[in-house]
């Protein structure tokens, strides 16, 4: 064997150890937690923050919210639900989708408020995730059967009380049982409700973590300041008429 032969030997086999076949692809590193995201997010489009109870809450700059609207989405790997409403509830899944119920469980689009608003982001666990999108998934086939009636007094979606025969925009995932066991609103600390602004101020007030942050659109006060806050969500997100 010449010396140039025994070379090429010698290169093929380290190229066999560097990349043998069946190979695993190099680990994801790992994603940040949601709350440290949205503290990441928040100040690297200049929104002030300020924690209340233990919870983030944001003071929203909207043209920077729809400018990296793709990257806030991201935030969470699509494992978290955001509510936004206060007649009427959209609810934000898998990043940029979203979820209304009116008639039917229906797709819809979720965008930034563009009004005093308040909405909140609720981590999801792995179960819950998977759960959620077989929910919506079966809703989408056979609403009536999977969640019930639209009945603007509420209601719980059939899936998990089969006794139930209504629901509404706000209670089909309040009291969806995502983990098997009980109501999301449970696991929040919070009642089931079935009115979005009381669903949305009670998450927004939950000392539970599973609540990761408040979001304050329109706000144009000092979120450091409890009061201003407290008075903010009272105000913006009080029942329309």
């Amino acid at each position: 064997m010449t010396h140039a032969t025994r070379l090429l030997v010698v290169l093929l086999a380290l190229r066999t150890l560097a990349a043998p076949a069946g190979a695993r692809p190099a680990p994801v590193p790992p994603q940040a937690p949601v709350r440290t995201a949205l503290e990441r997010f928040a100040s690297e489009n200049r929104m002030p923050t300020a924690v209340h109870g233990g919870k983030l809450y944001i003071k929203v700059d909207t043209t920077a919210l729809q400018r990296s609207w793709d990257a806030y989405c991201r935030i969470g790997d699509g494992k978290v639900l955001e509510f936004n409403g206060r007649g009427h509830l959209f609810t934000r899944y898998n990043g940029t989708k979203c979820v209304d119920f009116l008639e039917t469980l229906d797709l819809a689009t979720f965008s930034a408020p563009t009004q005093p608003r308040v909405t909140t982001i609720v981590k999801l666990s792995d179960q819950e995730h998977r759960e959620l999108n077989a929910y919506i998934d079966a809703a989408q086939r056979d609403s009536a059967g999977t969640v019930g009636t639209f009945s603007y007094g509420g209601g719980r979606p059939r899936r998990y009380y089969p006794g139930s025969t209504t629901a509404n925009c706000t209670s089909w995932i309040s009291a969806a049982k995502l983990d098997g066991q009980q109501s999301l609103a449970r696991s929040c600390g919070v009642w089931e409700a079935a009115s979005p602004s009381a669903w949305i101020q009670s998450l927004a007030r939950t000392g539970n973590q599973r609540v990761e942050a408040v979001l304050l659109h329109k706000f144009s006060g000092d979120v450091r300041n409890w009061q201003e806050v407290d008075r903010f969500m009272n105000e913006s997100m009080a029942k329309p008429h």
